[in-house]
C-alpha cells in the first residue's frame, strides 16, 4: 500500500495535469510511458534500486489489469498503467459507504490520514464516489460529505455519541 501512495503522490505533485489530461502529450492517464515513470520513480524513490522500480512498475501494472477486469472495462484486458485505475484501487481498500455516507474503514484510518496529508481529501472521495456511483448505477449531481469523514467502528462511534 505504501508504494501504491508514493506512486500516486509522485503522479499528482510532479506531473502536470496538462500532461496527463492533454491529448496531444506523451503522458496520457491510461497509458503511462513506463521510461518516463522510471525516471519520475528514480528522482522520487531513490532508496530503490532500479530492479525494485521495475518490479514496482509491474506490480502497478498487474493491480491497473485486475482493477479494470473487475469494474472498468468487464473483463477487457489491458496491461497499461493507468493512474485512475490505480486510484481508484487504492482508495476502495479505505473508504467505504456506511448509511448513504462516505467512512474510512477503521483498520486503516491511519494510512488514509497519511495519504490525504500528502495528496488532500477532495480528490480521492471524489474518485471513491464515482467509482462506487459507477459500479452501482447512481447517477450523483452533488460530491458532498462531512468535513471529517468518520470511520466504520460502529462501537466506538456508540461510545463517542
Amino acid at each position: 500500500m505504501k508504494n501504491i501512495k508514493e506512486f500516486l503522490a509522485m503522479v499528482f505533485q510532479d506531473i502536470s495535469t496538462h500532461f496527463i489530461l492533454g491529448k496531444r502529450e506523451r503522458i496520457r492517464y491510461n497509458q503511462l510511458d513506463g521510461s518516463i515513470v522510471m525516471k519520475l520513480m528514480e528522482r522520487r524513490q531513490n532508496y530503490y534500486s532500479r530492479n525494485e522500480l521495475r518490479a514496482q512498475l509491474a506490480y502497478f501494472r498487474d493491480v491497473c489489469e485486475e482493477y479494470n477486469k473487475k469494474w472498468a472495462f468487464g473483463g477487457e484486458e489491458n496491461a497499461q498503467l493507468d493512474i485512475f485505475s490505480l486510484m481508484f484501487y487504492y482508495v476502495s481498500l479505505f473508504l467505504t459507504v456506511q448509511r448513504d455516507t462516505v467512512c474510512c474503514q477503521y483498520s486503516h484510518l491511519l494510512h488514509w490520514r497519511m495519504m490525504t496529508l500528502e495528496l488532500g481529501e477532495d480528490m480521492l472521495v471524489c474518485a471513491f464516489l464515482a467509482q462506487n456511483d459507477a459500479v452501482n448505477n447512481i447517477k450523483r449531481t452533488i460530491f458532498d460529505w462531512p468535513i471529517v469523514i468518520g470511520h466504520n467502528n460502529t462501537e466506538l462511534n456508540m461510545i463517542l455519541n
